[in-house]
């Protein structure tokens, strides 16, 4: 992930999945954002979602998100790079403060997805995510 290659995207993708469901267990948003382009709709979207259900005091219980399959290719050169990916999200509930669980998504996951990321100034920065995409 420290270089701008298409193994560096490959990796950088896969950290921005363990940071969102790190987002989506803890409440807390610092790391997110500090990953996340402020234009990527997918990222302001789950950011606010994580929020309203923080403020709930609401959070996920598993839920893991891991790459099934990953294409990565540079757009720009050095710069920028699309990742085409099958990704699994695990089994996951909803919990309130207590622990006692709100909703039960007790079926794994498969969806395809597309990933944009940056490269900007030695940091890679996630611009664009759309799930359901064509993964070809």
């Amino acid at each position: 992930m420290a270089r701008n290659t298409d193994d560096g995207a490959a990796a950088a993708v896969k950290f921005f999945l363990e940071a969102y469901t790190y987002m989506k267990t803890s409440g807390t948003t610092e790391q997110w954002d500090s990953l996340s382009d402020p234009e990527c709709v997918f990222c302001e979207s789950a950011r606010e979602a994580t929020v309203e259900r923080a403020d709930q005091h609401q959070h996920n219980v598993g839920g893991a998100i891991t790459i099934e399959t990953i294409k990565t290719r540079a757009v720009v050169p050095g710069k920028s790079w699309l990742s085409r990916t099958e990704v699994v999200q695990a089994p996951l509930a909803v919990a309130d403060k207590t622990g006692k669980v709100i909703s039960d998504y007790s079926l794994e996951r498969r969806t395809p997805a597309n990933f944009v990321v940056h490269w900007d100034d030695g940091d890679w920065i996630l611009r664009e995510v759309d799930f359901q995409a064509d993964v070809k």
